[in-house]
């Protein structure tokens, strides 16, 4: 009994080892899912991201990462219901996980939902790290949307601090309301533009020029997302147009057909221009 005993108390520190072995391929087998997921999404096919990002979270069921790319591929196909329950999933397993605070601020703004947005945008105020980009994106929608006088009141204070008297005149403060409203929605272009929504992102891009701020760095930072925004617009109307011509071509209707490969073949001349 007693050589049994010792066998066990040898064995046993093995198992243990490849145990955490086996822990260790399986969560590494669920980030290649999940790059996959995020290749596929990146190229449009968000059906099948889905798919892969599923996989990622049934071999890892708490991998927040995954569940809040399902949240952003369920949005980005319009079905708003299961993106807040990955969005709130993720949230439920890691309270401190930021990025779906980030998301789900976004879409209930997005939506006209300001209660809510408010709530997420606080939260991920609250969560976050003083002077990091997304605390500063939180801060400037709550001051926009939440009129919350406590964060307008520190922001004054930090500026008033840092700005001398001789420069806080009615010019200076023009050009920081003009540089902080282009930002905000330069700020909101580039989410949907991480989403792949082409056309939000173009025209949160233009009004966010169109306000003009003096800042030439932010709006020449603008102006080249603009137009990354716009040539992947005019893919997508190129890639719809032929298969359209494609699907009149197998129903025998080549003079229609033969008018979207025109229009597919001049979206992609002015592409290769740009």
């Amino acid at each position: 009994m007693r050589y049994i005993i010792v066998l066990l108390l040898m064995i046993f520190p093995f198992i243990s080892y490849a145990d955490n072995i086996d822990v260790d391929l399986m969560q590494q087998q669920a980030e290649l899912y999940r790059q996959k997921g995020y290749e596929l999404q990146q190229n449009g096919d968000t059906e099948s991201a889905i798919a892969y990002f599923y996989k990622a979270v049934e071999i890892s069921p708490e991998f927040v990462e995954a569940i809040n790319d399902l949240g952003v591929a369920y949005e980005t196909t319009g079905d708003i219901i299961h993106a807040v329950k990955m969005y709130d999933r993720a949230i439920t397993i890691e309270p401190s996980y930021l990025p779906a605070y980030t998301n789900l601020a976004f879409l209930y703004e997005k939506q006209g939902d300001i209660t809510n947005a408010v709530y997420y945008w606080k939260k991920r105020y609250d969560l976050g790290t003083e002077g990091e980009y997304w605390w500063e994106v939180a801060k400037q929608h709550l001051m926009k949307i939440g009129n919350y006088p406590e964060i307008r009141r520190r922001l004054l204070e930090k500026q008033a601090a840092i700005i001398s008297q001789d420069i806080a005149d009615k010019k200076c403060q023009e050009r920081m309301v003009l540089n902080e409203e282009a930002r905000l929605k330069y700020d909101s272009g580039l989410a949907y533009f991480k989403k792949g929504d082409a056309d939000s992102a173009s025209h949160e891009f233009a009004a966010a020029l169109a306000v003009n701020p003096p800042d030439i760095m932010l709006r020449e930072e603008i102006s080249q997302y603009y137009k990354k925004a716009e040539m992947l617009k005019a893919k997508k109307i190129a890639i719809q147009t032929t298969q359209d011509a494609l699907a009149k071509i197998e129903k025998e209707e080549y003079i229609g057909a033969g008018e979207d490969l025109k229009s597919a073949l001049s979206t992609v001349f002015n592409i290769s221009k740009k």
